[in-house]
C-alpha cells in the first residue's frame, strides 16, 4: 500500500482541519515562524504551499501528465496574466488561474488529461487555502471585538494586521468556510475523476460569486472567471463520455519533495513574492 499517496495525505489534512473546527482548536493561529534561521525561515504559510505543490505534482505524475506541455501552458498563462492585469500592482489572486490558465488547457491537452489537471488544481487550491488562514489574507469583513462567529488575528505579522496597522483585529471567518468548500470540491474531483471538469467548474463559479460577496478586499475582475469555467465544462461535455485515466504510475517523490521545499522556502522567506497571495 502506498502510504504517501496524495489521496491519503489529502484526507488526513482534511480530517485535521475539521477536527480543529469542531473542537474550536485554532490549529494554524498565525503567520508565526515554525523555524527561524537566518537565510532559511519556515512559516506555516510556506509549509502549506510546499505541501500543496508536492501533492499536486504527485497526482500529475501518477496520471502520466506531460509536464513539459504543462510548463508551456503555465508560461503562456503568466505572460497573459501580467499583460492583462495592469492595475494589480504586483498583487495576484488564485482566481487568475480560473480566468486565464484553464481556458488554455484545450490547446495542449485532451479532455482526459484536462480532468487530471483540474483535479490537481483542486487539490492544490484546497490545501493552499489553509495557508491563507495562517497568513491572514483572503479574510472576511472586519467586525468589532467580541462579535459572534468572529475570527481573531493577533499576530502583527499577519497580512490583515499589517494592512490595518494594528496588533489585533477580528473578521468574519469566511476564509474557513471557503477552505471547507474547496476541500469538498477537491474530494468530489478525486472520487469522480471522469466528471472533474464539470464538478470543478460549476462549483467554482458558485464559490467565486460567494467569495466576491463576503471578502473584505476586492479581487480585480474576478467575474472573468465565470465564462472561462463554463467554457471548460461545456468543452469537455461536448467530447462525449470521458473514461478516467488509470493513475497507477509511481510518482517521483524525491523530485516533487525538492520542488515543494523550494516553494516552501520562497513563500517562507518572501523571495520576490511580497505581494503574491494564493
Amino acid at each position: 500500500m502506498d502510504l504517501i499517496n496524495e489521496n491519503n495525505i489529502f484526507f488526513l489534512i482534511s480530517a485535521v482541519l475539521f477536527f480543529g473546527l469542531i473542537t474550536k482548536i485554532n490549529i494554524m493561529p498565525s503567520f508565526r515562524h515554525i523555524y527561524k534561521g537566518g537565510h532559511f525561515n519556515m512559516t506555516v504559510y510556506g509549509l502549506v504551499a510546499g505541501i500543496a505543490i508536492f501533492l499536486t505534482l504527485n497526482h500529475l505524475n501518477k496520471c502520466k501528465t506531460n509536464l513539459i506541455q504543462l510548463i508551456l501552458v503555465i508560461v503562456l498563462f503568466l505572460f497573459i496574466m501580467y499583460n492583462q492585469c495592469s492595475q494589480c500592482h504586483g498583487e495576484y489572486h488564485f482566481v487568475t488561474v480560473y480566468q486565464y490558465l484553464i481556458p488554455l488547457l484545450p490547446l495542449f491537452f485532451d479532455c482526459n488529461q484536462i480532468q487530471v489537471i483540474i483535479t490537481s488544481i483542486a487539490i492544490g487550491s484546497a490545501i493552499g487555502r489553509l495557508g491563507c488562514i495562517s497568513a491572514g489574507c483572503c479574510n472576511g469583513p472586519i467586525v468589532p471585538k467580541g462579535a459572534a462567529f468572529s475570527m481573531k488575528y493577533s499576530d502583527p505579522e499577519q497580512l490583515i494586521n499589517k494592512k490595518l496597522e494594528t496588533k489585533e483585529c477580528y473578521a468574519k471567518p469566511t476564509v474557513i468556510l471557503e477552505a471547507i468548500i474547496q476541500f469538498i470540491i477537491a474530494g468530489l474531483c478525486i472520487n469522480y475523476p471522469q466528471h472533474a471538469s464539470l464538478i470543478f467548474s460549476l462549483s467554482s463559479v458558485f464559490l467565486v460569486k460567494l467569495t466576491d460577496t463576503w471578502r473584505e478586499d476586492d479581487r480585480n475582475k474576478a467575474y472573468l472567471a465565470y465564462p472561462s469555467l463554463i467554457f471548460i465544462a461545456l468543452y469537455c461535455l461536448s467530447k462525449g463520455p470521458i473514461k478516467p485515466i488509470v493513475c497507477n504510475k509511481r510518482p517521483n517523490y524525491l523530485v516533487n519533495a525538492t520542488i515543494g521545499l523550494i516553494i516552501m522556502w520562497i513563500y517562507s522567506n518572501d523571495v520576490n513574492l511580497n505581494s503574491l497571495m494564493i
